[in-house]
């Protein structure tokens, strides 16, 4: 059975990105495409995303976010493209109600709660999630990814002989 997911901020370039990464995926099912304006859907001509589109791209409603539009469309889990500026409320409102949320934006990346994960460097990290609510994740500045996945990398081929340098 698939995890019944929604993606916020559907119609921007990252979730365009999500949308595709999510289309076919073994484990999730996307149930909600969300937005700050409702569209009838994605149109292929403003499709702006490097992978390509879904098959099923025209026939998704856009729906406008709210934490109630969200929850309706049973979402356990919300992978989140949206700005900083509204992803801060929004995001933890959702997982104070027991959705699942792992967003793209800055607006959390400091709070002692919400993980900073890499999953090839750090998946430990989710056990700082806040008890008795869904957890809040974040992923890192696209630049420090990188590089913490190469030092974690050099970390465990160093710790390891026989290598000499």
């Amino acid at each position: 059975m698939k995890t019944p997911v929604a993606i916020l901020g559907a119609t921007g370039a990252v979730g365009q990105h999500f949308l595709s990464l999510l289309a076919d995926h073994p484990q999730f099912e996307i149930v909600g495409l969300f937005a700050s304006r409702p569209r009838p859907h994605i149109p292929a001509t403003s499709w702006v995303a490097s992978l390509p589109p879904p098959a099923d791209l025209e026939r998704r409603p856009v729906e406008t976010l709210s934490v109630d539009a969200v929850r309706a469309s049973g979402a356990k889990a919300v992978f989140s493209a949206l700005p900083a500026s509204v992803a801060g409320p929004l995001e933890r409102e959702l997982a104070d109600a027991g959705v699942a949320v792992f967003t793209n934006a800055s607006a959390h990346r400091m709070d002692a709660d919400v993980p900073i994960l890499i999953p090839e460097v750090n998946a430990p990290h989710l056990d700082v999630c806040k008890p008795g609510s869904a957890p809040l994740v974040a992923n890192s500045n696209c630049s420090a990814s990188g590089l913490a996945v190469v030092l974690s990398a050099l970390l465990l081929i160093l710790s390891h002989p026989p290598f000499d340098f």
